[in-house]
């Protein structure tokens, strides 16, 4: 007679109910750089040939030809924002605007983007994100940001003359109303995206949200709800799960070389300075660890083990009355643990680990795009996986969106909008417990 605990070891492979094309093996170039950004420098860029993301086509078996590499096209010098990365909002010269971060050479993955026409972003917000989101933009094949709306007309010229993008407007609604935009942006603070992806939507323009998504999970229902209704493309900008490491990972779950995944850890920390402000810190702005961090690794956890049915969760709250720090323990519905913290306060190590019966993977600092993939067996590694790159962390979810938006998708099949509602509710109730409110809920 089978166990039920074997029958969940092969019931439970991957969380995911979608079974997405993922690579099965890598080819690494010899690492020629160690290069890291500025806010941890434990995290190179080398180059790698892998084919990032998964196109919104029905999944197809492992190993099949359709997984082949695609062929890489050279960049030339690419500059990106990623070295000030999001973290740090401050304003710069009373503005939102950021300046631009250290270059990099490195390749772009063609995929199946030859055949692309341009892809036209609009994009909300004039923040640091906003101009990582540029320059990933700019080093896709068929990209091109062709307007900015911000919360000011002058934040807009400016954040556009930074840039040399040719539309600017003195709202973020009239991104929406653009008829030159194929796709909006919300690169807007957490308390307006729910009202700005709505506003897009309305519109029947696709959009591409930060995250979080929104709010709560009220909000992001209505979000998902509104493009059901008009059958027109959303995701979320969870870039995280679009990274080579995570693909790989995923991968290695899947083949069942772990075993039975019992245990997830992650965590995510760093310091905000001694005298914190902006967005990170401000309650009415949605602030606070669980919001800014905890997404990144509650997604990591149920990505894997999927939904919690049970969740404890602790925190030490600022004056300002949002989380500094949060502990959290998900027991997922399938089984597994997955011990979780995030902190403003405590510099962490950020790392992941995901431990099975036969072994677990370390998922190297940091573990939301990580450079390399550690199996480990009883104390010993086993395999050491590169999966570092150079360019723009976030173009692989811009590849993404282009795939979809060329394919006709409402929704991708590796961030899909079931993912993001079901995350949102775990935020939701991670902040029941610690008792973390907003305004107007």
């Amino acid at each position: 007679m089978t166990s039920s605990r074997s029958v969940r070891a092969q019931a439970r492979p991957l969380a995911s109910a979608r079974r997405d094309s993922v690579p099965s093996a890598l080819a690494v170039n010899t690492p020629t750089s160690t290069r890291g950004f500025a806010l941890d420098p434990r995290s190179p860029y080398t180059r790698i040939t892998e084919p990032t993301g998964t196109s919104c086509t029905p999944p197809v078996a492992m190993n099949s030809p359709s997984n082949a590499h695609p062929e890489l096209l050279d960049s030339s010098t690419l500059s990106i924002t990623f070295a000030q990365f999001l973290w740090r909002s401050s304003p710069i010269n009373g503005t939102e605007i950021a300046t631009t971060g250290r270059s990099f050479m490195g390749p772009l993955y063609r995929g199946n983007v030859d055949a692309m026409k341009n892809v036209r972003w609009g994009i909300m917000g004039a923040g640091r994100i906003a101009s990582a989101l540029v320059e990933a933009v700019r080093q896709v094949p068929g990209g091109e940001v062709v307007t900015i709306g911000s919360s000011s007309r002058e934040r807009a010229e400016a954040f556009a003359d930074l840039h040399d993008i040719p539309g600017r407007h003195a709202t973020h609604e009239d991104v929406a109303r653009d008829p030159n935009v194929d796709i909006v942006y919300v690169a807007t603070t957490n308390d307006l995206h729910h009202a700005n992806t709505l506003a897009a939507l309305e519109r029947s323009k696709p959009v591409l949200c930060e995250k979080p998504f929104a709010l709560n999970h009220r909000q992001a229902k209505e979000m998902v709800a509104a493009a059901r209704e008009r059958n027109v493309f959303l995701m979320e900008a969870m870039w995280m799960r679009f990274q080579p490491a995570i693909s790989r990972l995923e991968a290695i779950v899947r083949s069942g070389r772990l075993g039975e995944i019992h245990s997830i850890q992650a965590n995510f920390g760093f310091l905000a300075g001694p005298h914190p402000s902006g967005r990170l810190f401000d309650r009415s702005l949605g602030g606070g660890t669980v919001m800014d961090l905890g997404v990144y690794v509650v997604t990591f956890a149920t990505m894997l083990l999927g939904a919690p049915d049970r969740i404890i969760a602790t925190a030490e709250m600022s004056d300002e009355g949002i989380d500094e720090q949060a502990g959290i323990v998900l027991h997922h519905r399938n089984g597994g643990l997955s011990t979780l913290s995030t902190s403003f306060v405590a510099d962490s190590n950020m790392e992941a680990f995901v431990s099975g019966s036969d072994g677990h993977v370390r998922v190297h600092a940091p573990f939301h795009h990580s450079p390399t993939l550690s199996i480990e067996r009883r104390g010993t590694v086993v395999e050491t996986i590169d999966t570092s790159y150079q360019g723009s962390p976030y173009r692989f979810e811009v590849e993404e969106v282009h795939r979809c938006l060329l394919k006709g998708a409402t929704e991708s099949p590796r961030m899909s909008l079931d993912d993001t509602l079901m995350v949102m509710r775990t935020l939701d109730r991670i902040r029941d417990r610690i008792g973390l409110t907003f305004p107007g809920e």
